[in-house]
């Protein structure tokens, strides 16, 4: 709903997504979108190229 209302979809998936989780060499990582925690910036740097993708369908 706010897509259709022009949000920026950046926002939008930083609203709804709590973390982005992955595995690297075996170990789970997980970057919290919270920005208090150490891995915001990566989380944000994680969830920009998502965006751009998205906007470019």
């Amino acid at each position: 709903m706010l897509l259709r209302q022009g949000a920026d979809i950046d926002l939008v998936l930083r609203l709804i997504a709590a973390s982005f989780r992955t595995r690297q060499n075996g170990t789970d990582i997980t970057y919290y979108n919270r920005p208090m925690d150490a891995s915001y910036d990566t989380f944000r740097q994680l969830v920009t190229p998502i965006s751009t993708i998205l906007i470019q369908r």
